[in-house]
């Protein structure tokens, strides 16, 4: 990526507005188009359904499947619930009710949280 003022005895790389390190070592997360969009920007609804059969699963939506680790985030879930789950459909379900545990460890990550 070119950098500004590429070419000429000024030039400097490309740097990331929130961590102003260049492009190249930024860690920050980003959405679709490639706008930083940190966790204290996202908010989590977390909510409770019932399935055919009578199981319970809980469902935290509303998450960017791009910006966040919705694997890295559901490892801890199932490790915090002792229980099962899977993210489907950019939204990550634990089996069970987990809802005040799947909040306090998203906010714990830096989420907004709503518990329906």
């Amino acid at each position: 990526m070119p950098g500004l003022f590429d070419g000429t005895r000024f030039q400097r790389p490309v740097t990331c507005e929130v961590c102003e390190k260049p492009m190249a070592e930024c860690q920050c997360p980003r959405d679709a188009s490639g706008t930083v969009l940190l966790p204290n920007q996202q908010t989590a609804v977390i909510r409770m359904e019932k399935r055919p059969g009578g199981k319970v699963v809980t469902v935290a939506e509303g998450l960017d499947p791009k910006a966040s680790d919705m694997e890295g985030l559901l490892k801890k879930l199932k490790v915090r619930c002792a229980a099962g789950g899977t993210v489907e459909k950019g939204r990550m379900e634990v089996q069970g009710d987990h809802r005040q545990v799947v909040g306090e460890v998203l906010r714990g990550e830096g989420y907004r949280v709503k518990v329906r």
